[in-house]
């Protein structure tokens, strides 16, 4: 098992692509969603923690939250024995404690976190372009 855990991880460490070329760097990245598969088998799932997901890892991870063979009685049925997918991530993450959901819910906080970062320093970049702007007219003002 070493061996494949190795080599899913690889998936995410780029840097041995440069010299195999563009090409392979992109079939190697095509590819994460299918080494969420094999880390979930071997249930090594927590290793994605404070990976950045592309759009294709979060449709499969949010894939297997709601396929989870673990479902959770509904309330009305439970007598029956009747059972129900997890109506929402926060469900999932809390009620069944699954790896996938909190995951995803960490990859929301994170991106926000990275826009609200993003955002702050494009203010920060336009408030600097403004005082570059008024000391340059301060200056043609004094000429």
């Amino acid at each position: 098992m070493g061996f494949v855990r190795m080599f899913v991880q690889l998936g995410w460490e780029l840097d041995w692509c440069r010299e195999a070329g563009e090409e392979a760097k992109q079939r190697v990245v095509a590819a994460q969603p299918q080494f969420i598969e094999v880390l979930q088998a071997l249930h090594e799932l927590d290793w994605l923690r404070g990976k950045e997901l592309d759009a294709a890892c979060v449709a499969k991870l949010r894939d297997m939250v709601f396929r989870e063979e673990d479902h959770l009685p509904s309330e009305r049925d439970a007598r029956e024995g009747r059972y129900r997918k997890p109506a929402s991530l926060e469900e999932a993450a809390t009620l069944l404690n699954s790896t996938p959901a909190w995951l995803l819910l960490e990859d929301q906080i994170s991106e926000r976190y990275r826009r609200g970062l993003d955002l702050r320093q494009r203010k920060a970049q336009r408030r600097a372009d403004a005082r570059l702007k008024e000391e340059k007219l301060e200056e043609i003002r004094r000429q």
